[in-house]
C-alpha cells in the first residue's frame, strides 16, 4: 500500500510537471532587420529528461495577413542558430530551449506548438504570436524597407563572358585599324620618297622628255584639243631651256625666244628645229590651224630632239 502511494505521487508530479512549459519572445513587438531569441522553458523532476526535435529552423512558420488567413512565411521568418540548456530548480530541472531569430517584413507571425516527450509522455508547448514592425519614424529620417539582393551566378559568369568577348574583338579590331594606318602611312612614306629619288636622278632632259611622252599618250588631237597639245609643248621646250639657260622664256614671242638661244652658241640645225616646232605650235595657237596625227607626232620627235641635242651640248 505504501509503495503504491509513493507511485501514485510521482506519477501525478511527473503530469504536473511535465506540463509546465513556456515559450516567450525577447522583444515584442520586434523590429524588422532586427535579431531577437524566442525561448522554450520547460520545469521537469529532477530525474527526468526531455526530448525535443532541434530541427526549429525547418518549422512552418506562418504569417497572418490582414483577412486572418496564414501563409507560409519561408523566406520573411529565419532562425539563424538554436542552442539548450539545463537549469536546477529545488527539487526540479529547468530545461531551455534558445533559438536566435529575425524577421525580414512586417506583421504578425505564428511561431506553432512543439511536441516534446517527457519519460515517454507527448506533450505539446502553446503557440507563440510575433509581432514585428518597421523601425520607428524619426523626424527627418526617412525609412527605407530592408531587401535582399540576390545574384545569379550563372547570368552573372554568362555577361562576364560576353563582356570579355566585346572586350576582345574591340581590342582586335582596334589593332587591325593600328596595323592598317602604320602599313598606309609607311606605303605613302616609301613613295613619297621614291618618287623624290627618281626626280632627283632624272636629268633635266630626261623630264621634259617624259613630260612629253605623257603628253603625247593623252592623244588630245583625237577629242579636236589641237590647241591644248601644242600650247603644252611649247611650255614644256620653253621651261626646258628656261632652266637648261637660266632664262625666263616663258613671256616671251617666238623671236625674242630665238634671239636668246642664238646668243648661247647653239648650232643652226638645232636652232632651226626650235623654230620650226615653236613655229608650228603658234600656228595651232593663234592660227587655230589642224594637223593630222602623223605630223603631230613628228613635232612631238622634233621637240625631243632638240632637248637631247641640247644636253649632248
Amino acid at each position: 500500500m505504501k509503495f503504491f502511494l509513493t507511485y501514485l505521487v510521482l506519477l501525478i508530479c511527473t503530469c504536473l510537471f511535465g506540463q509546465q512549459s513556456k515559450m516567450s519572445v525577447s522583444k515584442s513587438p520586434a523590429l524588422v532587420g532586427e535579431p531577437f531569441e524566442i525561448t522554450v522553458s520547460i520545469l521537469i523532476p529532477a530525474n527526468s529528461q526531455v526530448q525535443i526535435s532541434d530541427k526549429w529552423d525547418t518549422l512552418p512558420i506562418y504569417f497572418k495577413n490582414n483577412t486572418g488567413s496564414n501563409t507560409l512565411a519561408d523566406d520573411k521568418f529565419e532562425i539563424s542558430s538554436w542552442s539548450k540548456n539545463t537549469k536546477k530548480q529545488g527539487d526540479s530541472i529547468q530545461w531551455i530551449g534558445l533559438a536566435k531569430a529575425v524577421i525580414w517584413d512586417s506583421g504578425v507571425f505564428v511561431f506553432p506548438s512543439i511536441n516534446y516527450m517527457v519519460d515517454k509522455k507527448v506533450f505539446k508547448t502553446d503557440s507563440l504570436l510575433i509581432e514585428c514592425q518597421l523601425e520607428k519614424k524619426i523626424q527627418g529620417k526617412d525609412l527605407y524597407e530592408i531587401r535582399e539582393t540576390f545574384i545569379d551566378i550563372a547570368e552573372a559568369e554568362k555577361n562576364i563572358k560576353e563582356e570579355s568577348k566585346k572586350l576582345f574583338y574591340g581590342i582586335v579590331i582596334l589593332i587591325v585599324i593600328v596595323v592598317f594606318l602604320i602599313i598606309f602611312f609607311l606605303v605613302r612614306r616609301v613613295r613619297k620618297r621614291s618618287q623624290l629619288i627618281n626626280s632627283t636622278e632624272m636629268s633635266l632632259a630626261d623630264r621634259a622628255i617624259l613630260a612629253i611622252n605623257e603628253l603625247e599618250k593623252l592623244q588630245l588631237w583625237k577629242s579636236d584639243r589641237h590647241k591644248d597639245h601644242f600650247v603644252e609643248l611649247s611650255f614644256i621646250l620653253r621651261s626646258y631651256f628656261s632652266a637648261h639657260f637660266q632664262l625666263n622664256l616663258l613671256e616671251k614671242t617666238t623671236a625674242e625666244t630665238l634671239i636668246l638661244l642664238k646668243q648661247k652658241n647653239l648650232s643652226i640645225a638645232l636652232i632651226n628645229s626650235v623654230e620650226f616646232v615653236l613655229m608650228h605650235a603658234d600656228m595651232v595657237k593663234f592660227a587655230q590651224a589642224l594637223m593630222v596625227e602623223n605630223y603631230i607626232l613628228d613635232l612631238d620627235n622634233q621637240a625631243r630632239n632638240c632637248i637631247q641635242q641640247t644636253e649632248v651640248k
